[in-house]
């Protein structure tokens, strides 16, 4: 401090717990308009000008009442306690009178201080529809940021001051000044207490979108089975079938207009069920077709009878799964067995999100899982577990070939990628790592191999759909392209495009090399493999392949 007296605005704002009676006497008149912006930065104004707040009824009053047993700040409008700690937003400046200048803003340089700021910190919550903000309950529980000038002198530079301030985050961010562990923390056990309560709503059956049901959906399959147990049964045991309303009250804080005796005996009424569990871990599946069965048990534990209904039932694309019975009631105080049965239709991993209703109650949530070891080669397409790249559904295990054929290719890369001799063991070690889902290789020449065995260890080639008379008639790809198109079912022709498709972009990244078309007529097709040489040539010199429609 050189000179005058001031404090500048820019230090005084972020500290907005201050809880000294004295700075109250000396906040100075605000602007009539809440929205004019201040002409003057420093806030330098004298005690000398004889300016006091006026706190008379007639103008708002931003501190109009204290209440000194408590330490806290009050609504001037209702005399309602706010209830965070500190501000939840940032204020505009005409929110803030003008310092006394025998006030001025210190660092904190004791341990036992800047504990007393981090816990500050941490307790901040968002309420952003709030008016204003709940000072702490005594100065004590505040960082000593506000000293008179002899202590300033004694103490802290304003260039610490300055510097402790840099490191003091909004409150919307909630940063810890210490560090970021704390926020992450804290970020994400407010994830967790939100999946909690929408999960909850779920199992209210309040759910009002599909956007819901599919966020509550991929919550419940991505939780590993342990969490999944304890999640869903705590949800089983602690949420009511309805949610419990905010009670009002009367302006005196004091008579309750809600007759909780009757919420609780209506609470109490609902029809309830428990669940014997709420993950089926089918294990292994040892082949497509496999009939797998467990039991569940649905017992009544509510004061009346429970009419039950299953969804998710119906077929779900890769697997057939079923519920006998599926829709029933249980008696008062009664119980039920029944059967879960799953069908595996295709090489892929079950981790279904199924649910039992009850009529006037609640919605009760349960996971089914099973895994099977990827058949990857030598399996009929249609048995493969599928994904939709681009418009075209195919096999997983192409899309994974391809994303580590184009990783790791370069310049550098030899030319003639597919018809390179590839090391047996490094092949074979490459493809056990495929099995396993992992990153298996850096070699792209590994991937275009195993990409080519993918097509050749087929049961039935890609093309043989084709004649072979459509593909030696046509010189210029022309009559089989109209077939493939037209003719060629799926997901024969979603894979022939796929291919092709892939095959120009590699052409192109590896300095337009044309005999990356070459020796696909042999794994394609067992009949007519020239001709098919020729129609992959002049495919990929054509262009791409649009999605049929």
């Amino acid at each position: 401090m050189q000179g005058e007296d001031v404090i500048t605005e820019d230090v005084l704002i972020p500290y907005r717990a201050a809880s000294l009676t004295e700075l109250l006497s000396h906040f100075p008149e605000p602007p009539q308009s809440p929205s004019a912006a201040r002409t003057s930065s420093p806030l330098s104004a004298s005690v000398d000008e004889g300016k006091k707040w006026d706190s008379s009824p007639d103008r708002p009053s931003m501190f109009s009442k204290f209440k000194k047993k408590t330490g806290h700040l009050f609504d001037s409008t209702g005399g309602k306690k706010m209830s965070s700690p500190l501000m939840t937003k940032p204020r505009s400046e005409s929110d803030y009178g003008r310092a006394s200048p025998e006030l001025v803003v210190t660092d904190t340089t004791s341990p036992a201080t800047a504990t007393s700021s981090e816990n500050q910190l941490r307790q901040v919550k968002s309420v952003e529809n709030m008016d204003r903000p709940n000072r702490p309950t005594s100065s004590s529980s505040l960082p000593s940021v506000f000293r008179t000038r002899e202590s300033f002198d004694s103490g802290s530079s304003l260039e610490e001051t300055n510097q402790w301030q840099a490191k003091t985050p909004s409150v919307r961010s909630s940063v810890s000044p210490l560090g970021q562990s704390n926020n992450i923390a804290e970020l994400t056990k407010a994830t967790e207490e939100n999946n909690f309560d929408l999960l909850q709503k779920a199992f209210r059956g309040q759910l009002t979108s599909s956007e819901e049901e599919e966020e509550v959906e991929n919550i419940l399959k991505e939780l590993p089975n342990g969490e999944l147990n304890t999640t869903l049964g705590r949800l089983h045991t602690t949420t009511d079938p309805i949610a419990s309303p905010k009670v009002p009250r009367d302006n005196k804080g004091g008579k309750k207009l809600v007759d909780l005796s009757r919420l609780r005996q209506d609470l109490k009424s609902s029809p309830t069920i428990k669940l014997s569990t709420v993950v089926f871990d089918f294990g292994k599946i040892e082949k497509i077709g496999q009939r797998l069965t467990n039991e569940l048990l649905l017992t009544n534990t509510g004061k009346d009878k429970a009419k039950f209904k299953f969804k998710g039932g119906s077929s779900l694309g890769q697997y057939d799964i079923s519920f006998e019975p599926s829709e029933g009631e249980i008696k008062k105080k009664g119980s039920q067995n029944l059967w879960v049965t799953i069908v595996p239709k295709v090489e892929a991993d079950l981790n279904a999100v199924c649910y039992v209703e009850v009529e006037n109650g609640m919605t009760y949530y349960f996971v089914l899982r099973a895994n099977r070891d990827r058949k990857l080669f030598g399996s009929p397409i249609d048995t493969l577990e599928t994904v939709d790249e681009l418009g075209l559904v195919v096999p997983v295990v192409l899309v994974e070939l391809k994303e580590m054929l184009l990783k790791n290719i370069s310049s550098q890369t030899q030319p003639q990628l597919f018809s390179n001799d590839v090391d047996s063991n490094e092949l074979a070690g490459a493809k056990k790592e495929l099995y396993r889902g992992n990153n298996w290789n850096k070699n792209p020449h590994v991937a275009a191999r195993l990409l080519k065995m993918w097509f050749e260890e087929l049961p039935v080639r890609v093309m043989d759909a084709i004649p072979s008379s459509v593909l030696a008639d046509s010189s210029d790809g022309t009559k089989a392209c109209q077939f493939i198109h037209k003719q060629l079912p799926e997901p024969n022709h979603a894979i022939i495009s796929w291919l092709v498709n892939l095959l120009i972009d590699l052409r192109d990244m590896n300095g337009r090399d044309s005999s990356i078309c070459g020796g696909w007529g042999k794994v394609l097709t067992t009949e007519a493999e020239e001709s098919c040489n020729q129609f992959i040539q002049h495919m990929v010199e054509g262009g791409k392949i649009e999605p049929s429609t």
